[in-house]
């Protein structure tokens, strides 16, 4: 839906794309808010989540497939870690220094904002940070059935810094647009000048 959502044109069109990417998103939360942090927290391409969890888990799931299994239970921790890794750097990965570097990679398309706008709606889930605003932070991860308590720890161990890094990008992001109207603005004002 969000990459859907990324390609509209119109503002009619934009509004029903708007409408089924917040739709989605519902969905996604109310099933598993902590796939929703760690898709945000990962769409840059790192992860808070130990790269040893990550292919313990993924191991289980193939081992899980070769036997007739599927995906992990839905809701849980290792659903979500498992997203999170799949999706690791759907919005791009690295920086200005990156790309001086040739390091970067552009987003997957039309993905371009996906970090922001998930992060921003995982945080409005919780209100603004200090403020009263919907319900509190979790310090507790939620775990399903077969999900094992060292990797619910893992997650729990994160949390703090997996909500940290979606108000860093939410942050960046607020900057970058400030910088682009005082761009926009002081090419106005050379216009005007002429």
């Amino acid at each position: 839906s969000l990459a859907e959502h990324a390609e509209v044109e119109g503002e009619e069109e934009e509004e029903e794309s708007q409408a089924r990417a917040d739709s989605a998103f519902e969905r996604l939360f109310a099933c598993n808010w902590q796939a929703c942090a760690l898709l945000a927290a990962t769409a840059r391409g790192e992860s808070p989540i130990p790269e040893q969890t990550v292919s313990e888990l993924r191991e289980a799931r193939i081992a899980k497939l070769a036997s007739a299994g599927g995906w992990p239970e839905v809701g849980g921790v290792s659903e979500a870690i498992l997203l999170s890794e799949v999706f690791s750097g759907c919005a791009g990965v690295g920086g200005e220094e990156e790309e001086a570097e040739g390091t970067c990679e552009d987003a997957w398309p039309g993905l371009e904002g996906a970090a922001v706008w998930l992060s921003a709606m995982t945080l409005g889930k919780y209100g603004e940070a200090g403020e009263g605003g919907g319900c509190a932070r979790p310090a507790r991860a939620s775990a399903a059935r077969g999900d094992e308590k060292r990797h619910v720890r893992v997650l729990e161990a994160v949390l703090g810094e997996v909500f940290e890094e979606l108000e860093m990008i939410v942050v960046e992001a607020a900057g970058e647009d400030e910088e682009e109207e005082g761009e926009e603005g002081g090419e106005e004002e050379e216009e005007g000048e002429e």
